[in-house]
């Protein structure tokens, strides 16, 4: 668990500076990610780290805060909470990752609501 802590908090440090460059070291070169159940896969690591900059480009305050639902040796799932000056985000993440630590597939299922969180 104290692995996927770890990737959750980087995640977030992240998203709210966003920084690019601290994404790369999260995510494996073959990382997949689907923003929801209902659209196709985003392949690859850069194109995963382009999809997260371009969905919290322009936001104001961001601030991200995760809980930990569950984790193993492989996997992790998290209730996740971002929220901006224009809208919130509240979803759970599902992250599977490698030896190394990085995420190779990334699962989200949320919902956004506008106005401040």
């Amino acid at each position: 668990m104290e692995r996927f802590s770890r990737w959750l908090t980087c995640l977030g440090d992240a998203l709210e500076a966003s920084d690019l460059e601290a994404l790369k070291p999260l995510f494996a070169v073959e990382a997949t990610f689907a923003p929801d159940p209902f659209t196709g896969l985003v392949s690859g690591r850069r194109a995963v780290i382009e999809r997260l900059a371009g969905e919290v480009a322009g936001s104001s305050g961001l601030r991200f805060e995760a809980r930990i639902l569950g984790a193993g040796e492989t996997y992790g799932v998290a209730h996740i909470r971002l929220m901006t000056e224009e809208r919130t985000v509240d979803g759970v993440l599902l992250v599977a990752m490698d030896a190394r630590g990085r995420c190779t597939a990334l699962r989200r299922w949320s919902h956004a609501l506008e106005g401040k969180g």
